[in-house]
C-alpha cells in the first residue's frame, strides 16, 4: 500500500483538547512522536474549531514530508 496524504490523515491518532484561561481551546496531538519536533496545535473558538486547525496544520505538515521525501510522523 502507497502510503499517501489521505493514509497518514486516517490513522487513529489521539487528540487532547484544554480549555485555556481566555476562554479559547488549544488542542495537540497526544502522541509525543507527532509533536516532539513539530511544535504543532490547532487553536479555536470552541473544541470543534481547534480540533480542525490542528488537522490543517497536521495536513500541511505530512504534505511537506511526502513533498521533500522527509522521514513521515509514523516511519
Amino acid at each position: 500500500m502507497k502510503k499517501n496524504l489521505d493514509y497518514y490523515l486516517n490513522l487513529p491518532y489521539t487528540i487532547t483538547v484544554k480549555r485555556l484561561d481566555d476562554g479559547d481551546y488549544f488542542a495537540q496531538y497526544a502522541d509525543i512522536g507527532l509533536t516532539k519536533n513539530n511544535l504543532m496545535a490547532g487553536w479555536g473558538k470552541n473544541e470543534a474549531e481547534a480540533i480542525s486547525d490542528l488537522k490543517e496544520a497536521f495536513a500541511c505538515y505530512v504534505e511537506s514530508c511526502l513533498l521533500y521525501t522527509s522521514p513521515s510522523p509514523r516511519d
